[in-house]
């Protein structure tokens, strides 16, 4: 059903396109009849397109339609886009399954695991409980593994939380303590679980938290984090800035692709106008410039990313089953990006620092409105986030087939 909404454009001046995409590739196009429907009227339109093609494991299938001008006028120039709207197939597909195997070398100090499988070497600190490296071929692509990261760089529509959360509840002073760090090795891999505790300082709520890393020979990890309320939780804020984890990269896997919103930043109240699809940019392209800088550059609804160098070598987070979480890269810390007044007192960083969210807080109005809307808070509340880590070479597989691989049978 197509409605016009429009007082002051007649539909038989737009064209609507319509395109079938799967991995960010169009194979079906066509357009759809509007001509003839009235101000404030609606009719069915019906499109021609063929759903009877051979369906691919693991690949989503998206309509997009696409409503330009189809003429020139004094405030846009034919072929402008005036509206778009996208909708996701419900085609019931196969996963492409996976049951890494392949012997894993295991070296130990009292200080350290290191790891070696089919080119691949990543080493844990055994005292806190933190991935130190992670290498393919020989390259570090993974200079420090994932963190919890609760905090972000105020936005100016934060202003008037930034009292009670600097002084209240000192929420840009988390830290988190390592409880145990526990081994377990297996032939064809290995199960690091690490058990923290977060919380803020001086504060009588926290996360109690555990880590878990499944590491497999051919450069796959199976990670999971959580995290249980606990504590005064009554004390706790309405709503924190981000729930979710950060890694140091390799400066070198400086170009990025992902699968998910786009191309532009998005947050959960602020994200219809980026489409899905498969998108790329540097990691300098992902920052958005702001004139005071703040939190920039998020993706949502992503279902992977991956960041590699210019020899096809780095990371990719996927997520696992239908989940998606939120992505940005950047060469700055949080910490940086809160202390600058202006983007000429941003330095890089020698790394580049990968945030993987569960949840990030909604933008709201605040500034010149009201708060971020119940459903878009992120809250002090109970989590469980599981993706995919892999370091890959695209000399040995491609993007969509590394991102579309399920790891099968990985607590056998």
């Amino acid at each position: 059903m197509i409605e016009n909404k429009y007082d002051f454009i007649s539909l038989d001046h737009l064209t609507m396109k319509y395109f079938i995409e799967k991995d960010g590739e169009v194979i079906q196009t066509g357009v759809g009849s509007i001509k003839d429907i009235p101000a404030r009227g609606s009719r069915e339109v019906t499109l021609d397109y063929d759903l009877e093609f051979l369906k691919e494991a693991s690949t989503d299938y998206y309509l997009t339609l696409s409503y330009v001008t189809n003429q020139s006028f004094a405030w846009a120039i034919n072929g402008h886009e005036l509206a778009t709207a996208q909708f996701k197939f419900n085609f019931e597909t196969e996963e492409l399954a996976l049951s890494p195997d392949g012997e894993l070398v295991i070296k130990e100090t009292p200080y350290s695991i290191t790891i070696c499988g089919e080119e691949v070497e990543v080493v844990f600190d055994t005292i806190n409980g933190r991935m130190t490296s992670w290498k393919k071929n020989g390259v570090e692509v993974v200079k420090e593994g994932p963190k919890l990261q609760f905090w972000r760089a105020p936005i100016d529509n934060d202003m008037y939380l930034m009292k009670d959360y600097k002084e209240k509840y000192f929420m840009h002073l988390w830290h988190e303590m390592v409880d145990t760090v526990d081994v377990n090795k297996m032939k064809n891999k290995v199960k690091i679980i690490v058990s923290t505790v977060n919380g803020t300082t001086n504060a009588s709520w926290y996360y109690v938290c555990r880590y878990e890393y499944i590491i497999f020979a051919n450069g796959d990890i199976q990670f999971n984090v959580s995290g249980t309320p606990s504590g005064m939780t009554e004390n706790a804020p309405l709503m924190i800035p981000r729930i979710g984890v950060e890694m140091r990269l390799n400066k070198e896997c400086e170009n990025v692709k992902w699968y998910g919103r786009g191309p532009g930043e998005s947050y959960s109240d602020s994200k219809q106008a980026n489409l899905f699809g498969v998108y790329e940019k540097s990691v300098a392209d992902l920052f958005t410039n702001y004139v005071y800088p703040q939190e920039n550059g998020n993706r949502t609804d992503t279902y992977w990313a991956r960041l590699v160098n210019k020899y096809g070598i780095g990371l990719m987070a996927s997520s696992v089953g239908k989940n998606t979480f939120n992505f940005s890269a950047s060469f700055y810390e949080v910490k940086d990006v809160e202390k600058a007044n202006h983007t000429i007192d941003l330095q890089e960083r020698d790394y580049i620092v990968l945030h993987l969210d569960h949840k990030q807080n909604g933008l709201g109005s605040n500034s010149c409105g009201q708060d971020q809307l119940e459903k878009y808070r992120c809250k002090f509340e109970a989590f469980n986030v599981q993706m995919k880590l892999s370091v890959y070479s695209l000399k040995e597989t491609s993007d969509i087939l590394k991102a579309k691989e399920q790891i099968i049978n990985v607590n056998d």
